[in-house]
């Protein structure tokens, strides 16, 4: 027996999410809000329920009980286990210096484990003129950034492409803060898996970034209190001052991540809502193009 929704939102992308009682026990449905969702929400339900690390004490995926993907009309969903933990917000507001270092080398570690998985191999160019075109077409569409901008940004995306293979192989594809449960024992839940155009643990890496670098996920949180934004700016700087000790040592790594980072912030852009987040954005993208 189903129960009405305990608590529903709704996603920035296209998907939904609910939380409902089944059998006294809380599930959490994912579904897309239109039929054209559907494609990339049954990719992130397979990513999902693929994952696997080797330390399951440290990073795990909420187990997908069931896929609902039939038919071209309906609206795709599936269902995974609920499983409760602290937003990153309030988790890291918590740590102490220890557990902080511990969280840096498990993030570490979660990189060094998939770049160990994938051989390096060159990038399709192909693959990389689709995005550019997708990007432009974009850009033009809803008049997202400033001309100058604009044109400096595609420039760099067509010219600026780094020659070094990389490690290409199935990533979480969205691996910011935000999407990730925090448990008191340091086990951390990954939630939103995401298609992407290249698969790399750089991507997330450079998701990853997007937050201890330039606090993104604090951002579209909203007003908090000063001491506690004080608390977590503090921790998400050293965990960046981690993470660049750690990147800047992989040569390729290095060589991909501003042209990875520059795609990743063109591409929330169309997810972007206010006049504030639009100039968030725009102020990094102007900051890290050469």
């Amino acid at each position: 027996m189903v129960n009405e929704p305990r608590f529903y939102l709704e996603g920035r992308s296209g998907c939904v999410l609910e939380l409902n009682m089944v059998a006294g026990s809380p599930v959490v449905t994912k579904y897309a809000k239109d039929e054209a969702y559907n494609a990339r929400l049954a990719k992130q339900a397979n990513k999902q329920a693929d994952f696997s690390y080797p330390n399951s004490s440290q990073f795990a995926a909420p187990a997908v009980l069931d896929r609902q993907f039939e038919g071209p009309d309906a609206l795709h969903s599936f269902r995974m286990e609920y499983q409760y933990g602290l937003k990153y917000s309030d988790f890291v507001e918590r740590i102490s210096i220890p557990e902080i270092d511990i969280l840096a080398q498990q993030f570490i570690q979660y990189f060094e484990h998939y770049r160990a998985q994938y051989l390096p191999t060159p990038v399709p160019a192909e693959v990389l003129d689709g995005k550019v075109a997708s990007v432009e077409k974009a850009i033009a569409k809803n008049d997202l950034l400033n001309e100058p901008l604009a044109a400096r940004t595609l420039n760099f995306l067509r010219v600026h492409r780094p020659e070094l293979p990389l490690e290409q192989g199935p990533c979480h594809g969205d691996f910011t803060l935000s999407n990730m449960i925090f448990q008191p024992t340091g086990k951390v839940f990954l939630i939103d898996f995401l298609d992407s155009f290249v698969e790399s643990p750089l991507i997330d890496l450079v998701k990853l970034r997007q937050d201890t670098e330039m606090h993104w996920s604090l951002m579209i949180e909203g007003e908090l209190p000063r001491y506690r934004q004080n608390k977590i700016q503090q921790v998400l700087h050293y965990l960046d001052q981690r993470l660049v000790q750690y990147f800047t040592q992989v040569p390729n790594f290095e060589a991909w991540y501003l042209y990875f980072q520059v795609f990743n912030l063109v591409r929330i852009l169309p997810y972007v809502h206010t006049p504030h987040e639009v100039a968030f954005v725009e102020s990094h993208i102007t900051r890290i193009l050469p």
